[in-house]
């Protein structure tokens, strides 16, 4: 944290969080208080940070930043004899196509070749699937739940497992919901204590700010065994000392307001659960904990308080997302003979496909749902037309969008991709743009 204290305007945190963020989304604000560099706009209209490298300021994107993280692994691995360039990266699961997008871009950026982005809530039960294999029935499936709370995420789901198939069959996620959101929290207080005290605020100085938030980090997690700790840092501003004894009440009072937003992310999670699987609660087998914030006491007790069951810790929380993507890359590898079972990814967002249409002789434009939250992905529909159902056009336009959903409403554009297909002889013969999510054939649409 040295190079953050001493260079904090070149220094940006969390690049993965700016990725395909646009500047009309309305959280730019909130994930902007973090940062260390504010982020501007560049001439395209994209995002990006203003920093001064050897003397020369450029503009740089949330992409490139993630391609140096990326081309940094790549010369770890050849340092190692690694000589590989294809990888499995795992994104949160709210991430957008445009987010997912962007991350792809990183990893072209860096050298690197992804052969697919999981989500993470694949990536753990993939770790749990084959860490517990031998536990679970030949037929009867088990039900898991995991609560993944992080340093800024917070994604709850649900999953099954037997030793045929291995699914994930729910999701709930919260983009802020974490252990910095404690961090801050606490460094407001106490710098409103400190500013009573001598006059200035150690929050409106960015250096200050950051020697005070790195302490707390540090010492939080102290307060999981003790209850009582010490803040201290010398001479945090005009030459004052801070020194402050936080105790674990007064710290649950102060983070008060995330461990609210805690609690009614669970009990979301549970309502959507049983809606979506026409399941209860409490027919799950346990609970999983994994994250940065897994062993806040406050929170244990809110999980259990709203879940009513013991809270399991098997996975290693720091290793088992990056777990998961291996053995995802190994079950697809064909270098590599692990367990032989189907498994079923999460599809977060609906998305509907917009398209010209002929009925009673006249043109409309038709919306159709194509794929459902909570559909396996990568899934396949076909939709067939009719000689007298297409317009007696050459090029026939497609459009895909997120369906309306409060989950995704807050997105300005939902459009995801726009296709030309080319009409001939009452056959669509040829893609004119593609993307890799989509492949059509003949009359019908696969997705």
């Amino acid at each position: 944290m040295h190079t953050n204290r001493s260079n904090f305007k070149r220094t940006v945190i969390y690049p993965n969080r700016w990725l395909g963020i646009q500047k009309d989304w309305p959280f730019l604000k909130e994930e902007a208080k973090y940062a260390y560099v504010k982020p501007v706009e560049d001439k395209t209209g994209r995002l990006g940070f203003n920093i001064d490298y050897k003397g020369k300021k450029e503009i740089y994107t949330p992409e490139c930043l993630m391609g140096l993280f990326f081309s940094k692994l790549k010369n770890i691995w050849l340092k190692e004899d690694i000589n590989t360039t294809d990888v499995v990266v795992s994104v949160p699961d709210y991430y957008t196509a445009h987010e997912r997008k962007s991350m792809i871009e990183a990893i072209e950026i860096g050298g690197l070749n992804c052969r697919a982005l999981l989500n993470e809530s694949s990536a753990i039960t993939l770790a749990y699937g084959f860490q517990k294999l031998k536990e679970f029935d030949e037929e009867k499936m088990r039900t898991v739940a995991f609560i993944d709370l992080g340093h800024s995420t917070c994604n709850i789901f649900f999953s099954q497992f037997n030793k045929k198939l291995v699914k994930v069959i729910s999701v709930t996620s919260e983009r802020f919901c974490g252990a910095r959101e404690f961090d801050y929290l606490i460094a407001q207080k106490l710098s409103e204590d400190f500013e009573k005290k001598y006059g200035s605020n150690p929050m409106e100085a960015p250096k200050c700010k950051i020697r005070l938030i790195d302490t707390i980090t540090k010492v939080r997690k102290s307060l999981t065994v003790n209850k009582e700790i010490t803040i201290s840092v010398d001479s945090l501003m005009d030459g004052e000392d801070l020194v402050y004894n936080l105790s674990r009440d007064e710290f649950e009072k102060i983070i008060e307001p995330v461990v609210k937003k805690f609690e009614q992310l669970c009990k979301n999670a549970i309502e959507k659960f049983e809606k979506e699987t026409k399941l209860k609660i409490g027919s799950i087998h346990s609970i999983e904990m994994v994250g940065d914030s897994v062993r806040t006491p406050i929170i244990l007790e809110t999980i259990k308080k709203v879940m009513g069951k013991e809270i399991s810790k098997t996975l290693v929380p720091d290793e088992c997302i990056a777990r998961g993507c291996s053995l995802f890359s190994m079950m697809n590898s064909p270098y590599y003979t692990i367990q032989n079972f189907s498994f079923h990814h999460y599809n977060p967002y609906a998305v509907e496909m917009e398209y010209p249409y002929m009925k009673n002789g006249k043109e409309i434009i038709k919306k159709l749902n194509i794929l459902n939250e909570g559909n396996d992905i990568p899934s396949s529909k076909t939709i067939t037309f009719t000689n007298n159902q297409l317009p007696d056009k050459e090029i026939i336009p497609l459009k895909f969008y997120y369906t309306e959903n409060p989950k995704i409403n807050w997105l300005p554009n939902k459009l995801l991709s726009s296709y030309n297909i080319q009409q001939k002889k009452n056959k669509i013969r040829s893609l004119v743009t593609s993307v890799p999510c989509f492949k059509f054939r003949g009359l019908q649409i696969y997705v």
